[in-house]
Parts: C-alpha cells; sequence; structure tokens
C-alpha cells in the first residue's frame, strides 16, 4: 500500500482524503488515518462539496464554460468537521473556483466577495471544530 512505502514520510508530510477514504480500512482492517500517521504523515480531509455549474445568477460565463460559482458544502460543515477529526484528520482543505478572464473582467467582485466569504466561514468552522 502506498502510505505504508519506506521513506514516504520523508517527502510528504500529508495526505489529504475524500471523505469515504477517511472510514475506509485495508485489507488487514488498518484504518487509513492509523497507516498515515503510523508511517510518519498527517491524514487530512477534503471537505467542499464541488461546485454548482448552474452558477451565480447574472454572472457572466467564463472559460470553464458556465457562470462564475462557489463551492458547496458550508450548511453541513461543522458536523463532517467534527466527524473528520473524530476519524483521525488533522487539517482540512476546501477549495473555491474563480474563473480568471480579463477581456470579460473575471472574476466579477461578486465572485471574489461570495468566494473570500465562503473562505472565512470554512476557517472559522474548521478551527473552531479542532
Amino acid at each position: 500500500m502506498l502510505y505504508q512505502a519506506p521513506g514516504l514520510s520523508e517527502h510528504i508530510s500529508g495526505v489529504i482524503l475524500h471523505w469515504e477514504t477517511l472510514f475506509q480500512s485495508d485489507a488487514a482492517g488498518n484504518k487509513m488515518v492509523d497507516l498515515i500517521t503510523r508511517n510518519g504523515m498527517i491524514p487530512g480531509i477534503k471537505l467542499d462539496k464541488g461546485y454548482d455549474t448552474a452558477g451565480i445568477p447574472g454572472t457572466a460565463v467564463g472559460p470553464l464554460g458556465h457562470p462564475e460559482t462557489w463551492d458547496k458544502g458550508i450548511d453541513d460543515l461543522d458536523a463532517r468537521c467534527k466527524q473528520a477529526y473524530a476519524q483521525g484528520a488533522r487539517f482540512a482543505k476546501w477549495r473555491n473556483v474563480l474563473q480568471i478572464d480579463p477581456v470579460q473582467g473575471l472574476p466579477s467582485d461578486l465572485a471574489i466577495t461570495l468566494c473570500v466569504h465562503n473562505l472565512a466561514q470554512y476557517a472559522v468552522i474548521c478551527q473552531r471544530s479542532g
């Protein structure tokens, strides 16, 4: 298994897991987070739920072929953070998608504002959860 490769922790300090993987075990019954920790790395979790290509109403279609958008998952993030921490995750990852097209004026002020607010909410919730 990759997490047990000799010397891996000399080059990799953290492993970002998807939600499903956080709760999985290997064929011998070892939890993924335990394999990662035992081999000198820190398990983390991807917490955003992707983005909706329907986008922000009234924004321009950008280079990705859809209107500007923001990532989902804030609504139940507190509960998921607590579960992830209890399962052994010690850091979290969140992404936001900003489309960049200077000719169209992208990203718009609205998209940047929503992105910043989204990231601020994410940070507060994660810090509060451990």
